[in-house]
């Protein structure tokens, strides 16, 4: 009763699957997922029920769990729905083929539609970020404080004469070689600014002439201030312009 309170309940469908596809076992979750009633379900091979564009991944995935039962498989695919066509959904199936008490591949399967639109969403953001950027001639960059590590933008990397994927992202090295960058005399003020933000919280706002990797020349100007949390800095935002 305790489990079969907890299917009902499930917002994830689960499914068994015979051998030869055929859905023998739905749950209810399966009707929130699908629109289908348990009826309809129950009895269809799952062929008919991805899109066929996913369908020879989602066939490669049923494959590999049959050849492997002692290990978990997960895929991500489109079902049908009654009425919006498709949602986007991620099964996780195990075969219990050779189990006779079972006699099947086991799913569970979960509606990631709205997961799947926020990352859309963030990578259309992020586009957008990245174009405006690229058009202003402005990068971002970002030092975490308790990693000790930098972030730059794609943008920040082609002010530096650099390219975006080649470089280090992710050590204090970004920052020397940005400090190579400045003339001699002006790399102690750009390091004493960049140290009293993370350490005080200062913001600095500064303007110097640039000499990039590749050997433009360039002035530019570089904006920061800390992020805190909990009432610490634990970040340091920072701008840098054409």
């Amino acid at each position: 009763e305790r489990l079969h309170f907890l299917i009902r309940n499930s917002s994830d469908s689960l499914v068994i699957i015979n051998a030869d596809g055929t859905q023998r076992y739905v749950s209810p979750g399966a009707e929130r997922i699908t629109g289908y009633r348990i009826s309809e379900l129950e009895g269809r091979r799952i062929d008919t029920l991805i899109h066929p564009e996913d369908l020879e991944e989602v066939m490669a995935a049923w494959n590999d769990a049959v050849e492997h039962p002692e290990k978990t498989v997960t895929v991500q695919y489109r079902h049908i729905h009654r009425t919006r066509e498709w949602v986007a959904s991620e099964a996780i199936a195990q075969s219990f083929l050779d189990e006779p008490a079972i006699n099947g591949v086991i799913a569970s399967v979960r509606d990631i539609t709205e997961r799947v639109e926020a990352e859309r969403a963030f990578r259309d953001s992020q586009s957008l970020v990245n174009a405006t950027q690229r058009l202003t001639r402005i990068g971002g960059w970002e030092w975490h404080v308790a990693e000790q590590s930098m972030t730059w933008t794609d943008e920040t990397y082609r002010i530096h004469g650099l390219t975006p994927g080649d470089q280090p992202n992710f050590s204090a090295e970004l920052i020397d070689r940005s400090l190579a960058c400045y003339l001699p005399e002006d790399r102690p003020l750009v390091a004493e600014a960049f140290r009293r933000c993370v350490e005080s919280g200062e913001p600095y706002d500064l303007r110097f002439p640039f000499l990039t990797a590749d050997g433009r020349r360039l002035w530019i100007r570089t904006i920061a201030e800390p992020v805190r949390e909990e009432g610490r800095i634990a970040r340091v935002r920072g701008t840098i312009i054409d």
